[in-house]
């Protein structure tokens, strides 16, 4: 397993990282990370070379209410700038891009035994893909009610606009699971067609087969990087340009940065 260095690093106004989004705001990216104790949300400003700078927080807790503080452990975001934040209890709260108003409330089954919902990826047909963290780490695909699984394909990764489903049809339901075979999987990312996810107890990036059945079943590792050790608790993961990875720190030390290139 080739091994990962570490060539910069930030300290993000977050005790920890338990998800990391990038988005594009005013035609510059950004990336957007949360905390799974916090009603913040934190923006950055991603420059051409790679560095994290602009420091925004957004207080999130006159928004969603009492879902402020409720184990906020996925984060994406669609060509629009839209947030979908995604709490352990698999609520996804979906957030204007200037983040000052709540749009609409989409809420995922739990799973029998499940570890808690980590992770999130929108995808072009109205479905999501969120993690079961572990016993068993897993990919999960949900989608309103009356719909099937078209499994998972390049094609519908990067949507444009996430079009929100009708009141009626915001409860989701479980379409399909590929079981991923490592310790555990915290959150997922995908750059020019590609699927990756990061495991803290593995310790590792892996990047998934990115075509994956509608009959469900395994989803392959297709490569694997060791984490340097720094990455205490890895929970947070985008990929920019050259496929770069960022990966966020969910237990750093006090005075220790929380995000990772």
């Amino acid at each position: 397993m080739a091994k990962l260095a570490i060539v910069k690093s930030f300290t993000l106004p977050l005790a920890e990282v338990s998800s990391l989004a990038l988005r594009t705001i005013e035609g510059k990216p950004q990336i957007c990370a949360i905390a799974d104790d916090s009603s913040f949300i934190v923006t950055a400003k991603v420059s051409a070379a790679g560095d994290l700078g602009d420091f925004e927080r957004f207080d999130m807790a006159g928004i969603v209410g009492a879902d402020a503080k409720n184990e906020w452990e996925g984060v994406a975001a669609d060509g629009e700038g839209t947030l979908f934040l995604l709490q352990e209890t698999g609520r996804v709260l979906v957030v204007a891009p200037a983040l000052d108003r709540l749009l609409g409330i989409i809420e995922l089954p739990p799973r029998t035994g499940n570890s808690g919902a980590e992770g999130l990826l929108l995808l072009r047909n109205g479905h999501v893909l969120a993690l079961n963290e572990k016993n068993p780490a897993l990919l999960v695909e949900y989608g309103p009610p009356d719909t099937v699984s078209e499994g998972v394909h390049p094609g519908l990764f990067e949507p444009a606009k996430f079009h929100l489903p009708s009141a009626e049809s915001s409860a989701f339901v479980e379409l399909k699971s590929w079981s991923v075979d490592l310790e555990d999987v915290s959150d997922i990312a995908v750059h020019d067609g590609h699927l990756y996810v990061v495991s803290d107890a593995s310790k590792c990036i892996a990047e998934i087969e990115s075509r994956l059945s509608s009959d469900g079943g395994e989803a392959p590792i297709v490569a694997r990087w060791k984490l340097p050790r720094e990455t205490k608790k890895a929970e947070g993961l985008l990929v920019l340009e050259g496929r770069t990875p960022i990966v966020g720190s969910d237990k750093p030390n006090e005075g220790e940065p929380n995000v990772y290139q």
